[in-house]
């Protein structure tokens, strides 16, 4: 217990707050009204476990089974539990429009709206953008300034320059301006109709589930790559705009390909200040144009990988991240905050192993071998969830089971790693390439010492992406060109397994108070709340997800004075952002 007694009150209030907030909600589904659970949590002992036990995702056979039995599985088929992306009204809309027709734009549609604000595509010199706008500086703000870190990276959906920006500045000071964010518009209208109202990847995931499409090798490993590329451009942030590059009316940034930058012997160079996204979802993921070479020549191996049979895919939405400097490795409010924040399907082991209960001050901590420890391979094992729903077309359990799995390495030998995608190493999966499962499950493992380093994972995916396998697949495999397009006659794996039936949708989330006396998260994104009398740095956008099952989790949550979560949640008063 002595180390109990060097966190601060808020850091205590938050343990305790996520060691609820995992057992009561996470993992049963139960709804989770923070404000209310104050009285509850506060009791928890700290360290909650005392003494120490062993990590329970390394138990073995029937202890484990046990564990897993504790918790409400959700591994459905992907179009039965996916959930809409299509927002509601909002009352920036009719401002927003008025405002940019007024300087020359065309408006088209809503793409989406929110307490945070609101998405819509406008038309411009012949350009489609979709602009983001919010009326509060803080819920941009991150944002903001993530995308000027990722100007060039072509597997990031990239900020655009709108007329007038230049008189402002970089960045500028103006309220209007520095409320709005302008962003590539990713997709072709057709490619829009043909997915539905999930324009993002998660539409692409809903078709083929739907059709229990057995999809090609070649091409799971082109979206392997661009979702790899993705991750460097994160992880060497401000490295990717061309030399001397400055904004101009019609001057956005050529993009290029996210090689991983070395040093003169040739070794990757460090990767432990990049840019932490807790939000890598499949709502998040944006489907481009199909297209040529990947940017500009100069990189290693050429301009990069071409885009001909399966169109760029990008990660957007940079709201939910933060960039962990070498002072906030010790700061244990900081990562505390931090095992909440984002997605409730894609949370990761650095966020919801039980060893935290383990934890009782910085100390133990940083002994952990899996707590808090996050990196590039966080954004990583995320990455991977994206690729095991590709192939296996399900919704995983949550929580997820972690099993050993012996995983294949670029120099062709073996390695048993403890992995939550150790299923798609058995027969069940046995028509995908070995190496494409066993990557993945790599990407996946416990421990984020056992994932994959970023140079030979590079080098791995790369040389398995630029296979030549048009002679060897076999027919009836589904192209995704075909998924975007007219859909071609079902083609299923053989022999496909009955699907489980569809689970009762969990309750609606509850946004939580936030600060003051009740700390609380809100819902779907975001971070911790503060102890009594401080509304925590938690995320520029809010509380931890709210609601369950298909219909929880929605953008809500405290945050910068954001509402409160789930699809139906109250209002949430957070304080400030995570640091950056």
């Amino acid at each position: 217990m002595a180390n109990r007694q060097s966190l601060s009150d808020r850091s205590i209030f938050v343990l305790r707050q996520t060691i609820d907030y995992f057992d009561n909600f996470w993992k049963t589904l139960t709804e989770w009204q923070p404000h209310d659970r104050v009285s509850i949590f506060q009791r928890l002992r700290i360290p909650y476990w005392s003494p120490a036990r062993p990590d329970p995702a390394l138990l073995g056979g029937d202890q484990r089974q046990q564990q897993q039995q504790a918790g409400q599985g959700r591994n459905v088929p992907f179009h039965v539990g996916t959930r809409s992306d299509t927002g509601g009204a909002s009352a920036l809309q009719d401002q927003m429009r008025r405002f940019f027709e007024s300087q020359g734009y065309t408006f088209v549609k809503v793409l989406g709206a929110g307490s945070q604000g609101t998405a819509v595509l406008f038309e411009h010199a012949g350009q489609k953008v979709v602009v983001k706008w919010s009326t509060e500086l803080p819920a941009m703000a991150t944002e903001m300034w993530a995308m000027r870190k990722m100007v060039g990276a072509r597997h990031i959906v990239q900020r655009k320059w709108r007329p007038g920006m230049i008189e402002t500045g970089w960045d500028n000071d103006s309220n209007m301006m520095d409320t709005i964010l302008t962003l590539e518009h990713t997709y072709e209208e057709e490619l829009q109709r043909a997915l539905g109202p999930g324009v993002p990847l998660m539409g692409l995931l809903r078709k083929i589930s739907q059709q229990q499409a057995y999809l090609k090798d070649s091409e799971l490993w082109r979206v392997f790559l661009c979702l790899f590329r993705a991750c460097v451009a994160l992880t060497y942030p401000g490295q990717w705009a061309p030399p001397g590059f400055v904004p101009t009316d019609d001057n956005d940034a050529a993009t290029r390909e996210e090689f991983v930058p070395t040093d003169a012997a040739g070794a990757a160079l460090p990767t432990d200040l990049g840019i932490l996204n807790f939000d890598m979802n499949d709502r998040n993921i944006m489907i481009g144009d199909f297209g040529g070479g990947g940017g500009n020549v100069g990189g290693p191996g050429g301009p990069g990988h071409p885009h001909d049979q399966v169109p760029v895919v990008k990660v957007g939405d940079l709201g939910v991240i933060t960039r962990l400097l070498p002072r906030h490795r010790g700061d244990f409010f900081v990562l505390v905050a931090g095992r909440v924040r984002g997605n409730m399907w894609y949370h990761f082991p650095e966020q919801f192993t039980e060893t935290w209960k383990s934890v009782g001050g910085m100390e133990s901590l940083a002994a952990d071998d899996v707590a808090g420890k996050y990196g590039w391979t966080s954004n990583l094992w995320q990455v991977g969830r994206l690729m095991t729903i590709m192939i296996t077309r399900m919704l995983p359990d949550v929580p997820p089971a972690c099993t050993q799995g012996r995983i294949t390495k670029p120099d062709g030998t073996a390695q048993t790693v403890w992995t939550y995608s150790g299923h798609l190493l058995g027969s069940e999966f046995d028509h995908y390439d070995p190496l494409l499962r066993s990557t993945v499950a790599w990407c996946m493992a416990h421990r984020p010492a056992d994932r994959p380093g970023i140079l030979e994972l590079e080098r791995l995916i790369a040389a398995a992406a630029a296979v030549d396998r048009s002679g060897a697949e076999a027919e009836g495999r589904v192209s995704i060109a075909s998924l975007l397009g007219e859909p071609p006659a079902a083609a299923q794996d053989p022999p496909p397994a009955p699907a489980p039936p569809r689970p009762a949708a969990g309750p609606d989330g509850r946004g939580g108070r936030g600060g003051g006396d009740g700390g609380g998260f809100g819902g779907g994104r975001g971070g911790g709340r503060g102890a009594r009398g401080d509304g925590g740095r938690g995320g520029s956008r809010g509380g931890g997800p709210g609601g369950g099952g298909p219909r929880g989790g929605g953008r809500g949550g405290g945050g910068d004075r954001g509402r409160g979560g789930g699809n139906r949640g109250g209002r949430g008063r957070g304080g400030r952002g995570a640091p950056r």
